[in-house]
This record gives structure tokens, sequence and C-alpha cells, in this order.
């Protein structure tokens, strides 16, 4: 089962992989958001992307245009996790 921490970890290993020296990884801080840590809106586009093919997780764009943190953007993440797959 896929834990928050889980989900934090990629996220933060995706902005190190997309930003690489421009992210301080000591930084790091779910109350924030990408932008307060440096990242572009390209740059955010391109984690996003990467953390839900790495945890094969689909968020619709809607409810990602409502995301102002990292941590709101785990709780979506989380969301999508915790619903039982529909047969």
């Amino acid at each position: 089962m896929l834990t928050r921490i889980d989900v934090l970890n990629a996220i933060r290993n995706n902005m190190l992989l997309v930003m690489e020296e421009e992210f301080d990884a000591d930084a790091f801080d779910p109350a924030l958001s990408m932008h307060d840590l440096g990242a572009n809106s390209l740059e955010m586009v391109e984690i996003v992307s990467r953390t839900m093919r790495e945890l094969n997780v689909k968020v619709p764009r809607v409810r990602l245009n409502r995301v102002t943190n990292i941590d709101e953007l785990a709780d979506e993440f989380m969301r999508v996790v915790s619903v039982p797959e529909q047969s």
C-alpha cells in the first residue's frame, strides 16, 4: 500500500531530477508550493507528470488546478490511491 511518505518522497525525487541544481532538497517543505521552491511552470508540469507515472495514478487536471502547495498535491494523489478499483 502506498503511503503519504512514499508520495512525498516521489514528488521530492522528481523535483531533484527535473530541477537539478536549482532545487535544494534540504529546503523541501510540503507546506510550500513548487514555485516557492524555485520551479517554473514547465518544470511543475514535468514533476507532476513524472510523479503520476511513477505512482501509476491519474488526477484530473481540474483537481490539479486547485492545488496550492505540495501537501495538497500529495492529498490529491492519495485520494486516487485510496479509491478502490472498479471492475
